[in-house]
């Protein structure tokens, strides 16, 4: 019993433990400007939203960079903020600003797990569903509907993804308990029987042949004669009145 309660002290412990980690690492958005074109009360608003859409993606990041290098890469401009890497998983909007032309240029990438959250298609849906705001300078707006767009992808996707996974899971589970149910018939088969009783070798067997002779028997009755009073037979002589 003291075992039992020891192994249940540790076990809630660990799972304690394990949850204070996954609550310690919990992500939040990256919202890089280097253009300086967000204001901080929008800057507040955008990452309140991502951080909300992220609970419900399953530690997929939202992350956005607004960089004034224009003629840059979105991995120089992920290499520009010393946190973000390409083994993460996350959506990403990357907005380039040519100060010389006013001018904006972007992009939606997605990396590690993200790619297969997020489909190829759904990924341009969200890059022309912020188009106009981008073009137009409204990079507040556009940030907040990308971050609402991803959160909707996201979660469609995850509805038709889940029937599969469940459906997948089912057959899998199926073919193991028939390969596992064939495996143990094949065993049960190969195993050798007992070996037979060599009866030639360990014992004996006499047939003794018994005829049986049946034998008749006669009877023959006969019946005796009975005297009362008459003569007597013999050689003797008779007598009488003459």
């Amino acid at each position: 019993m003291r075992k039992l309660l020891v192994i249940c002290f540790l076990f809630l412990v660990m799972v304690l433990a394990l949850s204070f980690v996954a609550s310690a690492a919990k992500q939040e958005v990256v919202l890089y400007d280097r253009a300086g074109l967000i204001s901080s009360q929008e800057d507040d608003k955008i990452r309140k939203g991502g951080n909300d859409a992220m609970e419900d993606m399953d530690g997929i990041a939202i992350n956005i960079i607004i960089t004034p290098d224009f003629y840059s890469n979105y991995s120089s401009a992920m290499q520009d903020t010393y946190t973000l890497t390409q083994d993460q998983d996350m959506i990403l909007l990357v907005v380039y600003y040519s100060a010389y032309r006013n001018y904006y240029e972007y992009e939606v990438v997605t990396f590690g797990e993200a790619r297969k959250a997020i489909s190829s298609t759904r990924q341009e849906d969200i890059s022309d569903a912020i188009y106009s705001y981008v073009k137009g300078g409204q990079l507040s707006d556009a940030c907040n509907l990308f971050i609402e767009r991803a959160h909707e992808e996201y979660l469609a996707q995850k509805k038709t993804r889940t029937p599969r996974i469940i459906g997948i899971s089912l057959i899998c589970g199926v073919a193991g308990a028939m390969i596992a149910t064939l495996a143990v018939v094949i065993s049960y088969r190969k195993k050798r029987r007992s070996p037979s009783y060599p009866l030639k070798e360990f014992s004996q067997l006499t047939l003794i042949t018994c005829d049986d002779v049946c034998t008749g028997r006669t009877v023959t009755k006969v019946k005796l004669p009975t005297s009362s009073g008459g003569s007597r037979g013999g050689g003797g002589r008779s007598s009488g009145r003459r």
